[in-house]
């Protein structure tokens, strides 16, 4: 399953929203989604994780634990495993990888058309029936991260 988004910033923007815990905090959980404070651990580098426990908005007791490893950040994106939640919410063996890339060029966003950085989300392997939601759930991810970035 893959995303693509334009951004009208640099690189540097771009990697700093994905390793700086108060701005990933305030574009990554979906939208609906809340992301409980007392639960995040975040850790930008080779091999640091980033944990968390994300809470719905409308259904009181539904929550989603997030359990990220960085495998590599670089300027041009990043590549994350992340372990899929059991049934208790706990880390299991089920893993998936998540490539972002960061490709300079020309970009078309609300502002027009000029130069900036398209990113490419790949995520898998998924079963093909979660595709769609999983593309949803990362193309509003991305659209939040670019209000974030124009504010």
């Amino acid at each position: 399953m893959s995303v693509s988004h334009d951004f009208a910033v640099s690189s540097d923007e771009l990697l700093a929203a994905f390793t700086s815990r108060d701005l990933f905090l305030q574009w990554y959980p979906p939208r609906g989604w809340s992301v409980q404070p007392d639960t995040v651990t975040f850790e930008p580098q080779r091999g640091g994780r980033v944990q968390l426990a994300m809470k719905h908005e409308s259904e009181l007791n539904v929550f989603a634990p997030v359990y990220l490893r960085f495998e590599s950040i670089s300027l041009e994106g990043l590549e994350l495993v992340e372990s899929i939640a059991g049934p208790m919410g706990e880390p299991t063996d089920h893993l998936m990888g998540i490539r972002i890339g960061f490709v300079p060029g020309t970009v078309i966003t609300s502002s027009g058309v000029g130069e900036g950085i398209t990113v490419k989300v790949e995520v898998g392997p998924l079963p093909e029936q979660v595709h769609d939601d999983v593309a949803a759930t990362w193309k509003g991810s991305l659209t939040k991260l670019e209000e974030v970035l124009s504010s």
